[in-house]
């Protein structure tokens, strides 16, 4: 407060205050890198360089689409967590859906993969577990348009997994990976 009779001062007038108070009380030559530095051009220059302009502007970047959510009602179905049937003895570490069909993969840090049918109308089901004996599963990945799943964790090797085979096939040394 400059004086007794001030009670309330606007969000500048603070902002103005806190920086005469700083000025004061730190030297000026400490702070000069957190000084605004004015504007580098002028107004009459049409000089700049594109994207410059593109993110001054707001021109719109994407075209639109009319695949875009339609305003209108939404109807949903409150479903049990898709695990239930099954839970991970450890943190779960990767989550997708299946490309086209009602699967649900998840895998977590105890090693195994859970594939779990997420149809609606069915109550959850465990379809396969798939269990890799030296990986803690990182991250999984459906491949080949859910044809085959690859399973990545801290070692120096990988697991793939065919869906229509049922084979479980680990993989060579990743170059450049050193096993922790």
């Amino acid at each position: 407060m400059k004086t007794e009779a001030e009670t309330q001062i606007d969000g500048q007038e603070y902002s103005k205050r806190l920086q005469e108070y700083h000025g004061l009380v730190n030297s000026s030559e400490l702070f000069q890198w957190a000084k605004p530095k004015p504007e580098a051009f002028n107004e009459g220059e049409v000089e700049e360089d594109p994207i410059s302009k593109l993110l001054h502007s707001n021109t719109q970047i994407f075209e639109r689409s009319d695949q875009v959510l339609q305003a209108g009602t939404l109807q949903y179905q409150k479903l049990k967590p898709a695990n239930s049937a099954s839970l991970h003895q450890s943190v779960v570490t990767s989550v997708q859906f299946h490309p086209s069909e009602c699967l649900l993969l998840t895998t977590g840090l105890d090693r195994k993969a859970k594939l779990i049918n997420v149809q609606a109308t069915l109550p959850h089901q465990i379809v396969q577990e798939i269990y890799l004996p030296d990986l803690p599963i990182y991250k999984a990945q459906f491949i080949r348009q859910g044809k085959e799943i690859v399973f990545c964790g801290n070692r120096r090797h990988f697991y793939s997994f065919d869906l229509s085979t049922n084979k479980l096939e680990k993989q060579g040394a990743i170059l450049g990976h050193h096993d922790e």
